[in-house]
């Protein structure tokens, strides 16, 4: 695996741990304190993969659940981001799934 390889991985690993700590009530109001913490999180949120970009939004979102880290995170610029999560250029391909056909209960007659 190349470097960039280990650093993608890393940058995926980083969002996904900010993503864990930021569902602890007091680990969210610090973290939305961090300046640096929330300026990675929205150039994260900008990278890919798609999974990267969606634990950034994730934690983002976690973050903004304190009133005090809002401003913050507004000004780091999360709206951007958050905007193209919401409406992609290109839409989720999802796959059509056959049609599973209801079983067919044959009725028993009871004799009396």
């Amino acid at each position: 695996m190349g470097p960039c390889g280990a650093m993608g991985r890393a940058k995926e690993n980083a969002a996904a741990a900010v993503l864990n700590l930021a569902s602890v009530h007091t680990y969210r109001r610090r973290l939305g304190q961090n300046a640096s913490v929330v300026e990675k999180l929205v150039q994260l949120a900008r990278a890919n993969p798609a999974s990267t970009r969606k634990d950034a939004l994730l934690a983002l979102l976690s973050l903004a659940g304190e009133q005090e880290n809002v401003e913050r995170l507004v000004d780091a610029g999360v709206a951007p981001p958050a905007r193209a999560a919401a409406h992609p250029r290109e839409p989720l391909q999802l796959r059509r799934r056959p049609r599973r056909l209801l079983p067919v209960h044959r009725l028993q007659h009871r004799h009396p």
